[in-house]
């Protein structure tokens, strides 16, 4: 019977090099780095949230928006957000989570943007 490259079973310079002495994982000197820039990206997707609930009272008086107007204003931006999200997470499988994150961040950024400039609850 034989093994197949596939099936046979790690030796012991294969644990090695990917493990430390302590048994953890090697550590990536740019962890931190990645870290902040996540951390960056939650922040500017949940300000950008915190902002559209706050501004609901200048929204209803200068748009003439009436309660369900706002709540839709409210429900749409969260549905587009998470839908948006589920798509990315296989868009950054496929294409890459850097570049999937600046694309997303962008079109974040200019979408914001355009929001700002409606005249018009509809």
């Amino acid at each position: 019977m034989s093994i197949t490259p596939e099936a046979r079973p790690l030796a012991a310079t294969d644990v090695a090099s990917t493990t430390d002495r302590s048994g953890a994982p090697p550590s990536d000197p740019r962890r931190w780095a990645i870290l902040v820039v996540v951390c960056v990206a939650v922040f500017v997707t949940t300000l950008d949230g915190l902002i559209v609930n706050i501004a609901l009272p200048t929204l209803s008086t200068e748009l003439s928006a009436n309660t369900r107007q706002l709540q839709w204003i409210v429900d749409a931006y969260l549905l587009v957000f998470t839908g948006l999200l589920l798509a990315a997470g296989g868009l950054g499988d496929r294409f890459g989570r850097k570049r999937t994150l600046i694309i997303g961040l962008t079109v974040f950024g200019a979408t914001s943007a355009y929001a700002g400039t409606v005249g018009t609850a509809g």
